[in-house]
């Protein structure tokens, strides 16, 4: 994946797929050390939708397995309804990361590699809100 080393990700392994994993596979593993560490799990899906199911598992590796502080999925087609939504509840109730990349942002992508940035940047901001817990915080 040429955008992670945009990222300055640094890549460990292609298609985790063993017992360690229950034979599950993961397509890339990524990590990187700006400003905290962090384990990128990036599943790449050539479909036309991708669903809650697949979103899950992946989750479910993260949590189990691999240890990740991010999941990526990215895919050629769309993420249904559910799978958005299932995304923002694990973000909601986790510490987990799920970012969702389509057809038509990996296209964005393909024309100019430096957007995956700017859609990273998007999606962290939205993560943010999500993960939003001012019931902890006590306003100055």
């Amino acid at each position: 994946m040429y955008f992670t080393r945009l990222l300055d990700l640094d890549f460990k392994g292609w298609r985790t797929r063993s017992v360690d994993t229950g034979g599950a596979e993961v397509d890339v593993i990524v990590e990187g050390a700006r400003f905290i560490f962090s384990r990128w799990q990036i599943q790449a899906k050539n479909t036309s939708s991708v669903r809650l199911g697949d979103v899950a598992k992946e989750v479910g590796l993260a949590l189990t397995f691999i240890y990740s502080n991010v999941v990526m999925i990215v895919t050629t087609g769309n993420f249904t309804q559910d799978a958005h939504s299932y995304a923002n509840h694990v973000m909601k109730t986790s510490s987990l990361n799920v970012i969702l990349i389509g057809g038509a942002e990996l296209k964005r992508i393909g024309q100019d590699p430096t957007e995956v940035a700017t859609i990273l940047n998007d999606k962290a901001e939205r993560a943010m809100r999500i993960k939003e817990r001012s019931d902890y915080f006590v306003a100055q």
